[in-house]
């Protein structure tokens, strides 16, 4: 039983550090309101203060792309605030107020920022922190043997708790370059993972268990590139809580599977 409790996701190992380091801004509805002097409240302590106000990277945010390829949200939100303002005033700026001066009609801008955020984060793809996992790129045995289970099981601890106790992660001093350490870290396990042989009845825990890493590993590069796109950073941080809870469905998973075979570690 004591080996039971040791089958938990690499996830939830990392996500005990991480998660108590961050607000979650977003949780709840997606269409709920944030204004701009709350949006630094979701970032990690390291991120606030000596980096707050956050300025996003010119160049990414120009490009409309990150250099992933991906798109840079920051990007999009930018230019459906621009658009925004151009079709509340389609003959450009005037004096509407006959002092001289010309000037736009617009929302309060907080309200005009939540009200673009808010439909942005509707159609955002979330999966683009999930991609799935090919089970032709694993290596399966088609043996399902006890000794071979076990066998399995003892490896896959191995590879996850010597790689995560030689993550050195600093709970009370957490740097913004330590979520690229643990991008690195996870790439690395996902690569073992992925050379893992592993038993036909437990390709499906094995997918997914390199599946909820893999996105891990994208979040957390998000955030290591905050920079480059501060809104998916933000999104990035939301989506860590599904993964927290995902990481625990597949530890009961994994704990069930244990027991009704009689698996001995």
């Amino acid at each position: 039983m004591r080996f039971m409790k040791k089958i938990i996701p690499l996830s939830i190992l990392f996500l005990g550090v991480i998660v108590s380091l961050i607000i979650i801004g977003f949780s709840g509805d997606s269409s709920q309101n944030v204004s701009s002097a709350n949006l630094s409240d979701t970032l990690p302590p390291g991120l606030v203060g000596a980096y707050d106000p956050v300025y996003p990277k010119e160049d990414a945010v120009l490009s409309g792309t990150n250099p992933d390829g991906s798109l840079n949200l920051t990007s999009a939100i930018a230019k459906r605030i621009a658009s925004e303002l151009a079709s509340q005033n389609p003959e450009g700026p005037k004096d509407f107020l006959g002092t001289g001066d010309p000037s736009i009609q617009a929302l309060r801008p907080d309200l005009l920022v939540n009200q673009v955020l808010a439909q942005e984060l509707t159609q955002f793809d979330y999966d683009t922190f999930r991609p799935s996992v090919d089970p032709h790129n694993l290596i399966i045995i088609h043996e399902n043997s006890s000794a071979h289970m076990s066998s399995y099981i003892r490896d896959l601890l191995h590879i996850l708790t010597e790689r995560s106790e030689s993550v050195s992660v600093n709970p009370s001093n957490f740097r913004p370059q330590d979520f690229a350490a643990l991008e690195a870290t996870l790439s690395t396990i996902i690569d073992e993972l992925y050379a893992l042989p592993v038993p036909e009845s437990l390709v499906a825990l094995h997918a997914e268990q390199i599946r909820l890493l893999t996105a891990e590993r994208n979040i957390f590069g998000s955030l290591s590139h905050y920079e480059n796109d501060f809104f998916k950073a933000l999104v990035a941080v939301r989506t860590l809580q599904d993964i927290e809870r995902e990481a625990g469905e597949l530890a009961t998973q994994f704990n069930l599977f244990i027991r009704t075979n009689n698996i001995e570690i």
